[in-house]
């Protein structure tokens, strides 16, 4: 896949009903229709919006992936397997929320990314820095950090996402020099 992604992060909102409704409106849009646009919805409502967008071009995307490769006794936990099975064909990974309240670091994320790709699933590794490490000058290193896993995937089909940490919820955006 090569050009632009767009992908609605949900995070921990919507319900049900809603959820559904969100994307029967999506999908009645033919401009958000369209195979390069996606829904990273909350897993409890995978399978459902998974059973709604077959046949469609609109894509389904995971907040997250296990970084445990098999099925087994690990409670809470949502394997690569069980995403694709659902119809996901993204997993966000290293999403800079699940990297500051879950302590998510490169070891964990490789993991991730491994695992996705073997059970069929693109994932988006999102890397960005905080306001603190752009004021500082420290942005490059920190991006560099990040993207340092992708010397050790086993495939090739990923996606980066730039997301500066500085601009979630507020209201800053950053400007295409500061994305280039």
């Amino acid at each position: 896949m090569a050009g632009k992604l767009i992908i609605g992060n949900w995070k921990m909102n919507t319900r049900a009903q809603s959820a559904q409704s969100l994307v029967a409106a999506l999908l009645a849009d033919p401009v958000c229709n369209q195979p390069w646009v996606g829904v990273a919805a909350p897993a409890v409502y995978l399978a459902a919006l998974g059973a709604q967008l077959a046949g469609q071009a609109l894509q389904l995307s995971a907040q997250d992936v296990s970084s445990f490769a098999a099925d087994g006794a690990f409670t809470g936990e949502v394997s690569a397997a069980m995403l694709s099975d659902v119809g996901c064909r993204y997993t966000l990974v290293g999403h800079s929320e699940r990297r500051q309240y879950f302590g998510e670091a490169n070891p964990a994320l490789l993991s991730k990314m491994n695992n996705a790709m073997a059970a069929g699933l693109v994932p988006v590794l999102c890397v960005g820095e905080t306001l603190g490490e752009r004021e500082s000058g420290q942005y490059l290193d920190v991006i560099f950090s990040q993207l340092a896993i992708l010397s050790e995937v086993n495939d090739s089909e990923y996606v980066i996402a730039y997301e500066p940490v500085w601009a979630i919820g507020t209201g800053k955006v950053a400007s295409l020099e500061q994305i280039a």
